[in-house]
Parts: structure tokens; sequence; C-alpha cells
């Protein structure tokens, strides 16, 4: 399958700590337009399908859109050269660039989804879901995503999918957020002076006080009264806590701003 093309670009990346090749992925399609190498300051002439150009921290910001991966300069060195074809063999693409079509993902493509992220601090360009608000003219992306201009606060809290009419978490609009609750319990205990304790003690999560703690002016058919104090304790047969909550593993919620 042939594609017209036109200008391509392609990243290289060095491990700094190895001063190996570690990969190498071609950018999304420039077609004619040139603008790009003029911001970067870079002349056809100076690299006709060969030749590489150390990439500069000023560059960055500009390339981060064109490619999937991320451009990390403290941990890789990296480098950038360009091609011009009238047309570009499709399998060449697959095997630099991890893409599903022949079109490419902006990084601005991402603004405003929630992303788990291992460190307290976030990255640059990036703001921690804390619920705080945001200029909006500064980040007309990020708007449009949260036209009210604040974030939500993910602190403590579980994203889960908008149930958008399928009924099984019905009566909510997307970014609401709701408390915490767990299914409702409930249990049956047989309550008879001569029994209770015998034929049809508490189990599970009821548990009642010694006998003759209630007391009652009534007396049983033998002459021995017998008064309990009942309790339900859903601890004596699972975890407990002040919420109900899965297992899990904390990070920061974070998007990118633009």
């Amino acid at each position: 399958m042939e594609l017209n093309m036109g200008l391509r670009l392609c990243l290289h990346w060095f491990d700094k700590k190895t001063e190996l090749g570690i990969n190498h992925e071609y950018s999304s399609d420039c077609g004619d337009d040139n603008s790009l190498l003029e911001r970067l300051g870079i002349s056809a002439a100076n690299n006709i399908n060969n030749g590489n150009f150390d990439v500069e921290t000023h560059w960055i910001p500009l390339m981060q859109p064109l490619f999937y991966h991320w451009i990390n300069p403290e941990d890789y060195d990296y480098q950038l050269a360009f091609e011009y074809k009238t047309n570009w063999d499709s399998d060449k693409i697959k095997k630099g660039h991890n893409i599903m079509t022949e079109q490419y993902i902006s990084i601005d493509e991402l603004v405003g989804i929630p992303f788990p992220y291992p460190l307290a601090e976030p990255p640059k360009g990036w703001f921690v879901c804390h619920g705080q608000a945001f200029d909006k003219e500064k980040y007309p992306k990020l708007a449009k995503c949260y036209p009210d201009g604040k974030l939500p606060d993910l602190r403590g809290e579980f994203i889960r999918g908008w149930d958008a009419g399928r009924n099984v978490d019905s009566g909510r609009h997307i970014l609401s957020s709701q408390s915490d609750a767990m299914q409702k319990i409930w249990a049956q205990w047989a309550m008879d002076d001569q029994a209770v304790d015998s034929n049809f003690p508490p189990n599970g999560a009821f548990y009642c006080d010694k006998k003759n703690s209630v007391g009652y002016d009534a007396t049983s058919r033998n002459d021995e009264w017998r008064g309990y104090q009942g309790h339900l304790d859903s601890s004596r047969v699972t975890r407990t806590a002040e919420e109900t909550r899965p297992r899990n593993i904390s990070f920061n919620y974070i998007v990118k701003a633009a």
C-alpha cells in the first residue's frame, strides 16, 4: 500500500547511561508544510535524506505533538532527521511508529483525560486534579473538557464509567460525584426465651449479651426469666472501615494543560 506523505520526520533516541541507540519513530505527515523546519531553524539543504540533528531543548515543545514517544531529555539524547518522498510505504511507517491507523495522536488530543501518575508532583505542563480552578483563556483545550474552569477533585476518589442509559447507575450526569455506600445487609433471628441460645443461637453478624442483660417484669413458663440484648456487627464476618471500597493502589490523577 502506497501513501502520499511528503515530509516525514524521524526521531532517534539514545540512553544516556549506556550510550546505546534505543529506538526510533517516524512522525506524522507534515506534507508540504515546512514551517516546522523553519521554526526549528533547519534548512532542507542541510539534510537530503540523511544526516541527523541533535535535538535542542527549545525544539521539544514544537516536536512533541508529532510523536507518540514522550520526549524525555533528562534520561535520553535525541537526534532528528527528515526526509522528503513522494510516497511512503505503510509497512515502514508501522515499524517505527506505534499507531493503529496511518494518522498520529497529538499530545494535545489527550488534554482533559485523567492519567494515573506515580509521583507527588506532576511533570511540566500537567495539573494534578485537586479540584482547583484554571485559566480558561490560557488553557482553552482544557476548558472544552471542563467548561466551568475547574478540575475535578480526584484525591481519594475512584473513577466510574458514566451510566449513559444502561441503568446500572442511573440518575447521574457526567462528572457528577457520588458518596460511598454499601449493599443492604439483612438477617433474621428467632427470639424465644426458651430456645434463643440453644435451638436458634445468633451467628454471623449477629451476637447477643449474656442472659438477663435486659430486665423485664415477666417470667417464663418454667419460672426462669431470660432477657437478651441483640446486636448487629458486620466486622465479625468481614473487613470494615468508615467507607466501602475495593482493594486499591493510590496514584495522583493528572491532566495535560493546554
